[in-house]
């Protein structure tokens, strides 16, 4: 089925030349707006669902700015392509308000709008739903979980300066039919944000370190990283406890990578803080995840002992329409290499994508480009094809 678009541009001539684009690329054109108030009076209609909307900025009456106000206190669905002759600067600002109040921007686009340009800006973008985005109950997802239906598996993790598998790692899963169209991100965030979810996530890590002791015990040297509830560190036990289980299985503490993977829990600082540095000072790996708090995070975790630091998912998602992202990715990368740490992107799932990461020097890459989940069984074999396709 065809991608629906919607052309919102006081131009008559901006507005067919948009139109002829859109069919060029077999986009079908369902509506057309002159202004914002006119676009607004379109959408109310519940049979106007458009998966896109090319929005222009300077109109008169309700503006393009005007309108995404709008767009998002009636939580609009509808991806949106901002398409404007202002500056770069201006435009990235505009997108930025926009995802900040909740919408589906997909990036801007400088007039003159071309087909290239616009095939471009449109590059991985898919419609989205009120029920892929609408978050699951917290009472379904831990039905689930009592039921057996979250288990997990492993997201394979390439060395991108050798090209070589490095390691794994370790993420929830289930079965479409349990959460029908339901978007996997948010609901793993969900998941780990959950108090009921931690003794679940020990449970995968107990038996995720027995994986990675019997891959060692064959010759496969891998690193397992493990997203961890910030809660977790906070037991004084914790740091003891995970080492003695390492040293048990025979494993060396530099093969794990523990992700603290949703920041709950400040008012126990210190006692994470003390964890955190028994860990490292073992030479456990100690990742930071990055929600996109850009460079903030330097004054709110920087002074924690970390050796990775994952680039934010939405800044890479980002970076295929904005300069400004593809800036922020190249410095934030230099930024962790002139703190000794390495760089990580963990949802790498276009070509250009991991062609402008391996540009800018980042370390590690995972994703649905670079393989799909695999079981423990799986692992020594997609090791093995990933050597021989380099």
């Amino acid at each position: 089925m065809a991608t629906t678009v919607m052309v919102v541009d006081d131009s008559s001539v901006q507005r067919r030349h948009a139109v002829n684009l859109c069919r060029e690329l077999e986009l079908e054109v369902i509506a057309t707006a002159d202004d914002g108030l006119n676009a607004l009076l379109q959408l109310k209609a519940p049979t106007l669902k458009p998966d896109l909307i090319l929005l222009d900025l300077e109109m008169p009456g309700v503006n393009g700015i005007g309108l995404l106000k709008e767009l998002g206190r009636s939580r609009q669905q509808a991806g949106i392509l901002v398409v404007s002759s202002r500056e770069t600067v201006l435009l990235s600002s505009v997108v930025s308000l926009g995802r900040s109040d909740g919408l589906h921007i997909v990036g801007s686009v400088q007039k003159p709008l071309t087909a290239d340009l616009l095939r471009t800006a449109l590059t991985g973008f898919t419609a989205r739903s009120n029920t892929d985005l609408s978050p699951v109950l917290p009472a379904d997802l831990i039905a689930a979980m009592n039921a057996g239906q979250i288990g997990f598996a492993y997201q394979p993790r390439i060395d991108l300066h050798r090209r070589t598998l490095q390691g794994v790692r370790l993420v929830p899963t289930w079965d479409e039919a349990v959460f029908p169209g339901k978007n996997r991100e948010v609901l793993i965030e969900q998941l780990y944000a959950l108090p009921q979810f931690t003794l679940l996530v020990q449970s995968f890590m107990a038996q995720a370190l027995n994986d990675l002791a019997s891959w060692q015990r064959h010759g496969l040297r891998l690193v397992m990283n493990i997203p961890l509830p910030f809660s977790t560190f906070a037991a004084y036990t914790m740091a003891p406890t995970f080492l003695s289980d390492l040293d048990a299985l025979q494993l060396p503490p530099s093969s794990v990578v523990l992700e603290v993977a949703c920041w709950e829990g400040r008012d126990d600082a210190a006692s994470i803080l003390n964890t955190l540095l028994q860990l490292r000072i073992k030479e456990v790996g100690i990742a930071f995840v990055d929600r996109g708090q850009g460079f903030t995070w330097l004054e709110e975790q920087g002074q924690l002992p970390l050796s990775e630091f994952h680039l934010s998912a939405g800044l890479i998602e980002r970076a295929q329409h904005q300069e400004l992202s593809q800036l922020l990715i190249k410095y934030s990368i230099q930024l962790v290499h002139d703190l000794s740490l390495k760089a990580y992107a963990s949802n790498v799932t276009t070509p250009a994508q991991l062609q402008r990461l391996e540009q800018a020097a980042c370390d590690y890459v995972s994703g649905a480009l670079i393989g799909a989940l695999l079981t423990a069984d799986e692992v020594p074999n997609w090791s093995k094809q990933a050597a021989l396709h380099g």
